[in-house]
């Protein structure tokens, strides 16, 4: 072949590879690099696993007992059995181990709200982030969430949970906007200071209201005050409940059997609910579906619960979004549900 020939031939081969824009490689979760941090917030803890951040987590809020975490231990067990033995209990945001922290030398440590340690960790050089959990509306949640996400350096992690939660917000606004009464609702606890008080979350359950007021119902409890927000049979009598639904440490016969209850609605028709819960492996002492890390399970089924009429093939849907969840932020195919009461 003549030299002539071989530069026609080989010239747009040449003009075609140079027209091609370089492949930019876009770094994935899986390769940014996860800070080294400790979490002292119960509550904020799920969120750093739902984000896919769990392998910076060097110390975590065990109770200075090693416990089992308090909000989806289940979940976080069952996604990284050896959690427990390769991270340190550094205590709880009443009771801190603040050297125990200084001596893991976290870039970051998550605290809660109302963290009595947060200032003692900045005056010691540690910086803090401060995770509203259940203490806060849904979009402060999600602010907080974002926050994190940029953190710990997993944000596109973290604007797949915030879609998660707007879009089901959005469905049951959809799905609720022509109805003419709303129920009365009251979420009951057996916490206390010793789990053996009523309780309607005082000022611990902010999220709690929201979720109940945009499933279309009106919290009774609203503005019940203290810590732990203790009420009494009167006060429940008072308010006279359409729905009563029970939350950690509750116990249903015990609000039927209460004979000064008996004419009290929800338990005159039968409407009192345990809130769903992931139920197979260890179960945390508190999570359950109205905790703030599955916030839109619980306000799917509470909204079906108070309106099943406005939700057709629900059973199917919240079975869609609860298998969606579990996969996409836990990476568990399935868990068992109880007390869904479909």
């Amino acid at each position: 072949m003549s030299i002539r020939k071989l530069f026609f031939l080989l010239v747009p081969l040449i003009l075609i590879s140079c027209s091609k824009k370089p492949e930019l490689s876009t770094p994935t979760n899986s390769q940014v690099k996860t800070p080294k941090y400790a979490v002292l917030f119960p509550m904020a803890l799920p969120f750093c696993f739902m984000l896919k951040a769990q392998d910076g987590i060097v110390g975590y809020p065990g109770m200075n007992r090693k416990a089992i975490p308090f909000f989806a231990g289940n979940l976080i067990l069952k996604e990284d059995p050896n959690f427990i033995n390769k991270t340190v209990d550094i205590g709880n945001p009443h009771v801190t181990n603040l050297e125990t922290i200084e001596s893991l030398k976290p870039s970051l440590v998550i605290t809660a709200p109302f963290g009595m340690y947060n200032e003692k960790l900045n005056h010691m050089g540690i910086k803090t982030f401060s995770f509203c959990g259940q203490f806060c509306d849904t979009k402060s949640l999600l602010e907080d969430i974002d926050k994190l996400g940029n953190l710990l350096n997993h944000k596109e992690n973290a604007e797949n949970v915030e879609k998660f939660y707007r879009q089901n917000i959005e469905y049951v606004k959809a799905h609720l906007k022509d109805i003419k009464t709303k129920p009365k609702v009251l979420y009951l606890t057996q916490e206390g200071p010793s789990g053996e008080s009523l309780t309607a979350g005082g000022g611990f359950t902010k999220l709690d209201s929201e979720l109940i007021s945009l499933a279309g119902g009106i919290d009774v409890a609203k503005n019940v005050k203290g810590m732990f927000g203790q009420i009494s049979s009167e006060d429940i009598i008072k308010w006279n409940p359409d729905f009563i639904f029970i939350g950690a440490g509750g116990d249903v016969n015990s609000i039927y059997k209460n004979k000064a209850l008996s004419h009290v609605k929800a338990v005159e028709y039968k409407r009192v609910y345990l809130v769903p819960s992931f139920c197979s492996g260890e179960k945390s002492v508190y999570s359950n579906w109205y905790s703030s890390e599955q916030f839109p399970l619980g306000l799917l089924w509470t909204a079906y619960i108070l309106h099943p009429r406005h939700f057709k093939d629900f059973t199917n849907y919240i079975q869609k979004e609860e298998k969606y969840y579990l996969n996409t932020f836990w990476n568990i195919a399935s868990m068992k549900v109880c007390n869904l009461n479909l």
